[in-house]
């Protein structure tokens, strides 16, 4: 398989995030990531789409009174032995067209939330070049627990490198509110940690970092562009 394709490790990253990838390929693709920056960095930015809609997902168990009204409704409570035989092979092949139905979702959900998806937002900052004008606009939620990100054709494209977005609070250190597209629009989710951060500080910057992000929570490579942070009207 050839793990260098970034479009194939972008796919196994989505079913890696969203729980649909089987076991023993999960296993082998976190051995891949333990050496491939381009996989880690495939898998976080999963994760950072998929943070806001897991967030306050709570998980469901179907209590038992589900299968005996389905047994009633199909006339096997009180089956004989033969009949109680084939209940138990409908229900098994019933788990596994569930099991193909919730990962066809998954992969849906994965490929909606790839796409660029309207939030209610307004734009706080925007980082430019001279005499070329924006390369990222920032924008927040209303409740600042989000930012949109919106790349222009001017961010120079860099393969081996990542560009990592961060909070200047001030009289702190810089925090991370997470990696940049380097095109499209992306949505960052923050955590309280992040808004906090960014609710203190009047200025945001842009750093050039390792693939997968800085491998230290602090800014190693070059601090490219910072921009002026507006509040929310």
């Amino acid at each position: 398989m050839k793990y260098a394709d970034r479009e194939l490790l972008d796919q196994l990253a989505a079913a890696y995030v969203v729980g649909s990838m089987p076991g023993r390929t999960r296993k082998r693709f976190e051995r891949i990531c333990t050496t491939n920056p381009i996989a880690r960095a495939a898998v976080k930015r999963w994760e950072d789409r998929m943070h806001g809609l897991v967030a306050n997902v709570k998980a469901e168990q179907p209590s038992p009174q589900v299968w005996a009204g389905i047994e009633k409704r199909l006339g096997f409570a009180g089956a004989t032995k033969e009949s109680g035989s084939m209940w138990i092979w409908l229900r098994s092949r019933w788990s596994a067209t569930a099991l193909a139905a919730l990962t066809a979702l998954a992969i849906g959900v994965g490929v909606y939330l790839n796409q660029p998806q309207p939030l209610a937002a307004q734009q706080i900052a925007a980082f430019n070049a001279p005499q070329r004008g924006d390369i990222w606009r920032v924008r927040s939620t209303k409740q600042g627990d989000k930012l949109v990100v919106e790349a222009t054709n001017r961010v120079m494209p860099d393969d081996q490198h990542e560009y990592e977005l961060w909070a200047l609070p001030e009289g702190g250190a810089p925090v991370s509110l997470g990696l940049l597209p380097k095109n499209g629009v992306a949505t960052l989710a923050l955590n309280g940690a992040q808004r906090a951060a960014l609710g203190g500080a009047s200025k945001i910057a842009v750093s050039l970092e390792p693939l997968g992000g800085s491998p230290t929570g602090a800014p190693t490579g070059p601090v490219l562009h910072v921009a002026e942070v507006t509040r929310l009207s």
